[in-house]
Parts: C-alpha cells; structure tokens; sequence
C-alpha cells in the first residue's frame, strides 16, 4: 500500500499467524521513533489504516532501521528480528535485535 510506504519507508515482513491473522513488521524511518513497528491484521489484510500500530523500538538514532523478519513458534510466541543503528554519524553503531510478541 502507498499509504503504508509513505509512512514506514522499509520493506515490510508479513506472516501469517496460527489464528489467520497477519502480523506485518516494518522499520518506521520517520523523526522522531525510528524502529520498528508492527501491524496485526485480519486474514484478508483488510482495514489497514485503522489497525493499531505496535511499537517495537523508537530509540534509532537515524532513518538507517528496519529490514524485519519475523516467524511464530510453536508455543505460539512470535520472534521478530530487526536492525537499528544506535548511533549517527562515521562509522555510527549497528545492532541486530530481537523482539519477543504475543498474540492476544
């Protein structure tokens, strides 16, 4: 979706959970909360603009975040991994992270 792109700016991860529904991760590259975010979505990714946003992480230091990946175990918890630069500037800090969800 453009409206979708225009806010987020990273490529998007959708998975498709054990309940039907669709997780959808994606870095938010917008100042101030650069991170990542989540979206969770009915079976036929309807009603995106009204689903509530997750926020993951919003403690990037630049638009330089995003580029999630994200699948569900079998205890039904969802991992989604994700990278952040944590400092700007040369050579600045990148780190890799993971985020443990829940569906409720």
């Amino acid at each position: 979706s453009g409206a979708v792109r225009n806010r987020c700016q990273s490529p998007v991860f959708v998975l498709q959970l054990k309940s039907g529904k669709v997780l959808m991760t994606y870095g938010y590259r917008l100042h101030p909360g650069e991170g990542c975010r989540a979206r969770l979505l009915d079976a036929e990714c309807e009603h995106l603009e009204t689903a509530p946003e997750l926020i993951i992480s919003q403690d990037g230091a630049t638009w330089d975040c995003g580029y999630p990946w994200a699948a569900q175990l079998a205890n039904g918890e969802i991992v989604v991994v994700y990278y952040i630069q944590t400092e700007s500037g040369g050579a600045g800090r990148s780190e890799i992270r993971l985020a443990r969800l829940r569906e409720e």
